[in-house]
């Protein structure tokens, strides 16, 4: 980058990335300034911090929460699952 940095104005950009074998998108991509990645949105589907402080502490806390698949909370609970009503 530096080479053709120093260089290209002289001999060209394209010839002097050709005789480097970079690709002349690669250096004017590099060239320009980073770009900071727009914040992530907020799933229209997702609780609330409300509902989910509630959640979290209905079913014990946040590792518990991410380590434990539903049906484990469930009989944790007593409550009886789809399969469980006979």
């Amino acid at each position: 980058m530096a080479t053709v940095t120093q260089i290209g104005p002289r001999l060209g950009i394209a010839p002097t990335c050709a005789a480097l074998g970079l690709p002349r998108a690669t250096y004017y991509r590099r060239r320009r300034p980073a770009r900071a990645t727009p914040p992530r949105r907020r799933s229209p589907r997702a609780l609330g911090e409300s509902e989910r402080a509630a959640v979290l502490e209905h079913v014990g806390g946040r590792e518990e929460a991410r380590e434990s698949e539903p049906a484990d909370l469930e009989e944790r609970r007593g409550v009886a699952g789809p399969g469980d009503l006979t």
